[in-house]
């Protein structure tokens, strides 16, 4: 297992296998946030700390965040040619601006491309054929993203008009592409795209916006089709009727830092339409017409929507209560797979930008099309009203007076960044809302990654808490995903050497 893939198991916050414990019971005392006074728990192991040696992230980190559930799909959707007539309309981009408070509160940067930057090398360029338009790029909107509840690298986001569908159908005519790794300039300068996609979102799509600290939903959202970076090869830049390599040389941050990919990438190019439907000298008409020869015999995959999901009584009864209402959202992704006759949908209940453990998943077994799964426990409006406001706590959270808990004596020097988000957690009928605070040191030589420490405030119902260890917040609400799991205690523990 490589050093990322551990880095996101301890720290990624996986709300489908959540099981809520029933063990209410910590008194709740009234205490400010931002207080420089505050007394720690008694109960902290004030011992040498522990080093959690964690990688850099894989270009591939976000594909995998993002496959939420690896589910079956939708077929049968016809042709591998463009589909004619007017395209269907979508609603302009949705946010969060009914919605209160800051999302995530960090102190200190967040770690820079090249920090978190992985192995893309163990990722094969490519350019899959089961979903393909040929696009303009409108804008790319000037704010940085990031995955909800994870503090993992920037995401930007662009919006695309579908000029014609070249594998799949029913495409809206506008989209929104998802892509991390590049600053807002890397679609200039080129007229249109082909572009290779795995649809992510139908509606209510959500992602952090890091720059204006609130949650933006997005309907109608893409990843590229090949590790979420537009450098893979899933991107064809077209410029007067002709590819226009330069595209792939502005994309060129995964084959410059790994050679392998790049040497990869090269053969494609060289090869024609044997590996790549495109090469160097390619005109726009012939990348056309190898993506067409190549989609034959493949089974294309068009675009779902939720009249694919919502097929059985069950699925629609849920339909009205699934849409927004006030301050709570459902955020919806989905996973689609060629070779089942089904589309899936995973929906996240929001409460003021803030996740919750209700989870609801329609067609997940193969035996149920349609069916629907809940996880977690589900909100009453009473409890959404009655929810403590982790938006103004975390506004008023001054990370710069609070301390590592476990490590002593930290090297200032080496510090990164402080993080804090928060959460929202029911049990036995009670709404909690958790601030969890990580920090994060660099490790020192010989090692790469980040030294790591944890601590966790919890809020009732009257906005009144306190800080508490794993163990107390465990009382409360159980042995959750949301609680960090490397150990407390004297030592270095090494994930992966470089």
């Amino acid at each position: 297992m490589k050093d990322r893939k551990l880095f996101n198991a301890i720290t990624k916050v996986d709300e489908k296998y959540i099981e809520n414990a029933a063990n209410a019971g910590v008194n709740l005392a009234p205490q400010q946030t931002g207080n420089a006074e505050r007394e720690r728990p008694a109960s902290v192991n004030r011992s040498r700390g522990v080093w959690i040696i964690a990688g850099a992230a894989a270009a591939c980190l976000v594909l995998v965040l993002t496959a939420l559930i690896v589910l079956p799909a939708l077929t049968g959707k016809g042709g591998q040619g463009a589909q004619k007539g007017e395209l269907p309309k979508t609603a302009p981009m949705k946010s969060g601006n009914a919605l209160s408070g800051v999302q995530e509160a960090f102190l200190g940067e967040r770690p820079s491309d090249a920090e978190t930057a992985g192995e893309p090398d163990m990722m094969a360029p490519g350019f899959p054929v089961q979903k393909v338009v040929e696009a303009e790029v409108l804008e790319v909107l000037p704010d940085l993203y990031y995955i909800a509840g994870y503090a993992g690298h920037p995401l930007r986001v662009a919006k695309l008009r579908v000029r014609e569908q070249l594998c799949g159908n029913g495409f809206p005519e506008e989209i929104y592409l998802r892509y991390s790794y590049y600053d807002e300039k890397i679609f200039d300068g080129f007229e249109y795209f082909y572009i290779s996609l795995h649809q992510i979102g139908i509606e209510d799509y959500a992602l952090v916006n890091g720059t204006a600290n609130r949650i933006d939903f997005f309907p109608n959202m893409f990843d590229t089709a090949t590790g979420n970076d537009v450098g893979y090869g899933s991107v064809i830049a077209i410029n007067n009727g002709k590819v226009d390599g330069s595209f792939w040389e502005k994309a060129n941050y995964s084959f410059s830092k790994w050679p392998r990919s790049g040497e990869i990438f090269e053969q494609k190019l060289s090869s024609g339409l044997a590996e790549y439907p495109a090469t160097r000298s390619s005109t726009a008409e012939e990348v056309k017409a190898n993506i067409l020869e190549q989609a034959k015999g493949v089974q294309a995959v068009g675009y779902i929507t939720a009249d694919d999901v919502f097929v059985t009584e069950e699925a629609k009864a849920l339909r009205e209560y699934l849409k927004p209402a006030g301050n709570s959202m459902f955020s919806c992704s989905v996973s689609s797979m060629p070779e089942k006759d089904r589309a899936c949908a995973w929906y996240t209940r929001y409460i003021n930008g803030f996740r919750t453990e209700e989870n609801i998943l329609i067609n997940w077994n193969d035996d149920a099309p349609g069916g629907v799964e809940r996880y977690g426990e589900p909100y009453t409006a009473a409890d959404i009203a009655n929810a403590p406001d982790l938006g103004e706590l975390l506004a008023n959270l001054n990370l710069s007076e609070l301390t590592p808990r476990h490590i002593e004596n930290p090297v200032a020097e080496d510090f990164k960044y402080a993080a804090a988000n928060g959460i929202y957690r029911k049990v036995d009928g009670k709404v909690y809302g958790i601030i969890r605070v990580l920090w994060y040191y660099k490790a020192p030589a010989p090692n790469q990654g980040f030294i790591m420490d944890d601590t966790y405030f919890l809020y009732g119902e009257d906005g009144t808490g306190r800080e508490v260890t794993r163990d107390e917040l465990r009382e409360v609400i159980g042995d959750d995903a949301f609680i960090m799991s490397f150990p407390y205690g004297d030592g270095i523990y090494v994930i992966y050497e470089f």
